[in-house]
């Protein structure tokens, strides 16, 4: 009787551990479109202060 008891805890370790790993694996993406956050100005673009152009004549890229 003890054996099935600690055979069963032993599935229950393994199922509850696979299940975690799972978890964590997967992450947390969002199904949701991303499109919202996505900016019309590339992350490295030269900001105003990088270069000794005017500001107003980088708008237009």
């Amino acid at each position: 009787m003890r054996k099935r008891w600690l055979n069963l805890f032993a599935r229950l370790i393994v199922i509850a551990w696979v299940l975690t790993s799972g978890l964590m694996l997967s992450g947390c993406r969002s199904i949701e479109d991303d499109l919202a956050n996505d900016s019309t100005r590339p992350w490295n673009s030269p900001r105003g202060w990088d270069s000794r152009l005017p500001t107003q004549l980088m708008e237009g890229r």
